[in-house]
């Protein structure tokens, strides 16, 4: 089978939990016999250039020039009025979208692909599905599929922190117009696709869920270290809990005199206060006798990220409503006892008392109880809870297991492959018509 994969930030680009997931389940699909093509975004790259290698995994990698600058920030020279215009009214990921639009027929015709499948994240597809709606420039379609990770609606929401601006409120209309205008759609989570499902205004059950493939891990899995150290992994942001983990951690700091806390990850700016949310939180939260034993890492490299594990007695997941994240399936492929919110695709990978502890979303003193019981777990117990996350993240997120049923997925998809649509049908929408000329325009609206 034939895929390309979109990711706007490929690895080794830091692309989070989308481009971890996206490099991984290239691999894992490349090993069980596909023609794997990843298209991604060669940023402040003169629009006539298209590096094109293969990796050590046989993976083709296409950088097609975007003409923005390598933090998305600003538009370079050489971009377009349309590019400008686009950066500045709808957001700066929609020139990604715009040079998927222009490069991906092309692409296309060399290759054939039966699959085209893109994050929803930064609305990738939109104008190359707008294209297909609009006009003759796919005659032989593959099947788009959109893979639900963190629409830009459903991330404001877990920040506290509405759309405010054109763009934001553009991309979220995108990201929805994307998802729903592709051939299928997938998730991880039951309880994201819930909300998109609800959100975008597509049926029950209308997403499918897969689980990530897990990769390689990390380190092999060790027994959770004799230290009183616990570790979070993310960024350190309202949707992930942090506020949560450290007010709980001080309620379990009092109670266990060396008890310490690792967190590993970019301390986000808060739009709400224009600070950086982990500091403030560790501020708000914790008292001033207990902040000597809250460490913030920053941003950890694969390496020094795992000798933070091995220092590691336990991993804790606060997020009130997660997809599936990657923090969780390394920490329990690391051997490490999790403790998590009951909520997202977590709440399917960690069962209570076997492979961790849960506690109910935002419920500080159940949280603080859970890590008080963790840490205070006898060695024998506690290694047993670390071997049981082990075996079960290798066993739900098998990247064998995970390819072969997105392939079966893949196979099902194509069998009822969309044909060209007659175009003629296509209504034209009228933008800003005058009042006066209602009656007469009323057949071109859609």
């Amino acid at each position: 089978m034939n895929v390309c994969l979109l990711c706007r930030q490929y690895p080794p680009a830091d692309g989070g939990g989308i481009g971890t997931y996206m490099s991984r389940y290239a691999r894992a699909l490349a090993r069980q016999g596909c023609c794997v093509t990843v298209v991604t975004a060669a940023t402040g790259r003169h629009p006539g250039s298209t590096p094109v290698a293969t990796d050590a995994s046989g993976i083709t990698i296409v950088e097609i020039p975007v003409p923005i600058d390598e933090r998305w920030t600003a538009p370079t020279a050489d971009a377009t009025d349309a590019h400008c215009a686009a950066f500045h009214v709808l957001s700066p990921a929609s020139l990604f979208g715009m040079a998927v639009a222009r490069c991906l027929p092309a692409l296309h015709d060399r290759h054939g692909f039966d699959i085209v499948e893109s994050p929803e994240t930064g609305a990738a597809l939109w104008f190359a599905l707008n294209e297909r709606r609009t006009s003759r420039a796919w005659p032989a379609s593959p099947v788009f599929v959109t893979h639900v990770f963190s629409p830009s609606a459903w991330i404001e929401e877990q920040n506290r922190c509405p759309a405010t601006s054109r763009g934001e409120l553009a991309l979220r209309w995108m990201e929805a117009d994307a998802a729903r205008w592709s051939d299928a759609r997938v998730c991880s989570s039951r309880a994201l696709a819930d909300w998109a499902e609800r959100a975008w205004d597509l049926a029950p059950g209308d997403i499918d869920l897969f689980p990530p493939p897990m990769g390689e891990a990390s380190e092999s899995p060790t027994t959770p270290a004799a230290g009183r150290r616990l570790l979070y992994v993310g960024r350190l942001e309202p949707r992930k809990g942090v506020d949560v983990l450290l007010a709980s951690f001080a309620r379990a700091g009092s109670r266990i005199d060396d008890l310490h806390l690792e967190l590993a990850g970019h301390d986000m700016t808060d739009p709400r206060t224009n600070q950086p949310f982990g500091r403030r939180s560790v501020e708000l939260h914790v008292p001033a006798s207990l902040r000597r034993r809250v460490h913030l890492l920053g941003h950890l490299d694969h390496r020094v990220l795992a000798q933070a594990r091995r220092r590691a007695r336990a991993a804790v997941i606060p997020a009130a409503c997660d997809n599936y994240p990657y923090a969780c399936i390394e920490a329990m492929a690391a051997g490490l006892p999790v403790i998590a919110a009951r909520a997202g695709g977590v709440a399917s990978l960690v069962r209570h008392g076997r492979e961790g502890l849960l506690f109910d979303p935002g419920d500080i003193d159940a949280c603080a109880d859970a890590i008080v019981e963790l840490v205070r777990m006898d060695a024998p117990r506690r290694s047993e809870m670390g071997k049981a996350a082990a075996d079960r993240v290798r066993s739900v997120c098998d990247d064998r297991a995970v390819a072969n049923a997105r392939l079966d997925h893949y196979a099902r998809l194509i069998d009822r492959r969309p044909s060209a649509p007659a175009r003629s049908d296509i209504p034209v929408v009228v933008l800003n018509a005058p009042a006066t000329h209602q009656r007469e325009l009323e057949p071109l609206v859609a």
